[in-house]
């Protein structure tokens, strides 16, 4: 409900890969409650990096903080040791993949969905990546399955299958950065093991 927070300072460095991040010293309030205290975290090329606490905690926060959707109150964070103020974000976010423990499908097909994450995908593709996600069980098997109407926020899938179509769409853009909040929580323990 606060959008001053979304204004990012974009700056004119263009990071051609990603191989580290880090964060010192982090802290971040909403409003006057504070949900970040002093957070230090370094995350190498090729890490996996769980981040587990109650509810409440600040997980979903800390990632927007790392994706550069929330901005600090104090604290240092940078990408191959460059600050984040100056990196060119417009640029390096084609490079991440962020999948929110909300889930929202836009009001479209599943092409249009996939075209939303990767302008440049083709059908053959697309195909493969929901294959690869074992999309297949639920959607149909014709030609014509990509132009296949999801409804407004996906209403026509169950929220495993929502989640099954995000992330292959997420994965189609063979990010650099893959942020997953919770985001494959409504899927069954088997099919969460394959993802």
């Amino acid at each position: 409900n606060n959008f001053t927070n979304l204004k990012i300072n974009n700056g004119n460095i263009d990071i051609e890969k990603i191989n580290d991040i880090s964060l010192n010293k982090v802290n971040f309030n909403y409003d006057k409650k504070e949900i970040l205290n002093g957070i230090d975290l370094n995350i190498k090329k090729g890490n996996k990096i769980a981040i587990i606490g109650e509810t409440g905690s600040g997980k979903s926060t800390l990632l927007d903080i790392i994706s550069n959707v929330n901005k600090p109150v104090s604290g240092n964070i940078r990408i191959n040791d460059i600050e984040y103020e100056k990196i060119n974000f417009y640029k390096l976010r084609k490079k991440i993949s962020y999948v929110p423990q909300m889930l929202s499908i836009l009001d479209g097909t599943i092409k249009e969905y996939f075209e939303f994450y990767n302008e440049d995908i083709d059908e053959i593709k697309i195909n493969e990546y929901l294959n690869f996600l074992d999309c297949s069980k639920f959607l149909k098997q014709d030609e014509d399955r990509l132009n296949e109407y999801l409804g407004d926020k996906g209403m026509k899938l169950s929220g495993g299958q929502k989640q099954k179509i995000i992330l292959a769409a997420a994965i189609s853009r063979k990010p650099e950065l893959m942020i997953l909040d919770e985001s494959t929580n409504a899927i069954d323990y088997d099919e969460e093991k394959n993802v």
